[in-house]
């Protein structure tokens, strides 16, 4: 992505601002990716805690369906050695961890579409690009 971005920008500037050019676009290349990085960083985090708290609501003693996770999770630690008591608070611990994993790719996964829905916005924008000289640097040069 960056190869032919540089290259669309720098094939206007002038040669005698070729050097200035460079330095300013990866000065602003590397702002706004260490920007769209915290970004994309705290959309993964606010969306995970989102994601796991509506899971959650779903993880509760009176449904059967964690109930019989519970269960099982707990008979097959039991089974492995662990006392009851140990097991059962395993079990909660692994069921948690389960639920932390889900909510995480579900944040990976709304942050993905969301990156794809902006690259998608700015395809029109290639519409905007000029021709340029597309010369060399040789043929800049005359």
């Amino acid at each position: 992505m960056f190869g032919p971005m540089s290259a669309v920008v720098m094939r206007t500037v002038p040669l005698m601002l070729l050097t200035s050019a460079a330095s300013l676009f990866t000065f602003f290349r590397r702002i706004g990716g260490n920007m769209g990085y915290a970004f994309v960083a705290s959309q993964v985090e606010h969306r995970a805690v989102f994601h796991r708290a509506r899971l959650v609501d779903h993880v509760t003693p009176y449904d059967p369906a964690t109930s019989q996770a519970l269960d099982g999770l707990t008979g097959r630690l039991a089974g492995g050695g662990l006392p009851p008591g140990i097991a059962e608070d395993s079990a909660i611990k692994l069921l948690d961890g389960t639920v932390n994993r889900h909510a995480a790719m579900m944040a990976y996964n709304d942050v993905f579409w969301l990156m794809g829905m902006l690259f998608i916005l700015t395809i029109p924008c290639l519409m905007f690009l000029s021709k340029g000289s597309g010369g060399s640097v040789q043929a800049r040069k005359r």
